[in-house]
């Protein structure tokens, strides 16, 4: 089977939230559009079947402007996107989220960038590559 190819633009979002509805824009079709605002749903589209590939297919994401993309996906993003789901959360998980948060906020830990590259190359989301172009 041959694998799609999908791109998305690194240049075109400057925090977590522009890049879910980057993400969005490239793994839905407006017939098949849903919402994507968070790393779970993110996951969910890598698997496919809202109408850019089918539910299941191996995919190739083509990230252009990846060095722009490791910029705004850094520590700041992900004390940023912790911090606001420890907010909406469950309170049973609040504590392990804002520590999180905190964390990312002083530099430690994983950038939202390296969170979004482990949940594509994951194998239980989807049959993954991933191609950086840095420009």
């Amino acid at each position: 089977m041959e694998r799609k190819e999908i791109v998305i633009d690194g240049s075109a979002f400057t925090d977590a939230a522009g890049f879910f509805e980057t993400a969005r824009r490239a793994l839905t079709t407006p017939e098949n559009d849903v919402s994507c605002r968070n790393l779970s749903a993110f996951a969910d589209l890598l698997r496919g079947g809202f109408g850019v590939f089918a539910y299941g297919d191996p995919i190739t994401i083509r990230l252009t402007h990846a060095k722009a993309a490791r910029a705004a996906l850094g520590h700041a993003a992900a004390a940023a996107y912790w911090d606001e789901a420890a907010r909406r959360c469950h309170p049973s998980h609040r504590a392990r989220l804002a520590a999180r948060a905190e964390a990312a906020a002083r530099g430690q830990g994983d950038t939202f960038f390296q969170t979004v590259l482990a949940i594509l190359l994951d194998r239980e989301n989807a049959d993954c590559a991933v191609i950086f172009e840095e420009e």
